[in-house]
């Protein structure tokens, strides 16, 4: 599901619109980008995904599809 919705992700930032049905089943929605400012002086972006009703943090969702592609990587290193 998370390359699903980053697939979905990916067409809509290069068509500015889904160009097929979503492959995960509903179209994601990029909510306005903001930041919090961190204590140590930095700060950290803050985009947000609505996705099938529910609101996901981009930076959370990223992180799990480099873990689904980890994880396939190396389903197909073992065959």
């Amino acid at each position: 599901p998370e390359l699903a919705r980053l697939a979905d992700l990916a067409n809509l930032e290069k068509h500015h619109k889904l160009d097929r049905t979503p492959r995960s089943s509903a179209l994601p929605q990029v909510q306005a980008c903001t930041h919090e400012d961190l204590p140590n002086g930095t700060w950290l972006p803050r985009l947000a995904i609505q996705h099938k009703g529910t609101s996901h943090d981009a930076i959370q969702l990223a992180s799990a599809a480099v873990a689904a592609w980890r994880q396939l990587l190396t389903s197909w290193q073992a065959l």
